[in-house]
């Protein structure tokens, strides 16, 4: 399930692509489910704390899907624990920040990454179908 921002709501359109495609936007993990709500602010999403986390650049491409559509497509992003200081973290979701540093949407993965020792990898694919009733796909799998 993806949750919107009342600020995403406003702006889904043109300028939302243009500002991903400019490649502004970042993705945040988290690993706490702050009951996610259109309220949702970036604040509520707890940050991952393992050495080697940061918050990481989307940058995004229009591509079409199978049926045609129009998809926003970037990843994968790939975050490395590079030390097992503060393992292990469970990941349950992610979220996309906007260039004004604005939660936009946030999301639960349909099964948490756990993050268990130094040299794991979490690799997250984002996909943005550009239509009004779509909605936003958040992939995450661990290597």
């Amino acid at each position: 399930m993806v949750i919107f921002t009342n600020t995403f709501r406003d702006a889904l359109g043109a300028a939302l692509i243009a500002d991903l495609l400019d490649a502004t936007a970042e993705l945040r993990l988290f690993t706490a489910d702050p009951g996610l709500t259109k309220d949702t602010v970036l604040a509520d999403l707890i940050a991952p704390t393992f050495t080697g986390y940061t918050d990481q650049t989307l940058a995004f491409a229009m591509t079409t899907d199978i049926d045609g559509n129009r998809v926003l497509t970037a990843g994968p992003v790939t975050d490395i624990a590079t030390d097992a200081v503060n393992l292990p973290q469970q990941i349950v979701g992610a979220g996309i920040v906007d260039s004004a540093g604005s939660l936009v949407c946030a999301g639960l993965f349909s099964i948490p990454v756990p993050i268990l020792y130094s040299g794991q990898q979490i690799h997250v694919t984002v996909r943005v179908p550009v239509a009004d009733d779509a909605s936003v796909i958040f992939e995450g799998y661990s290597a």
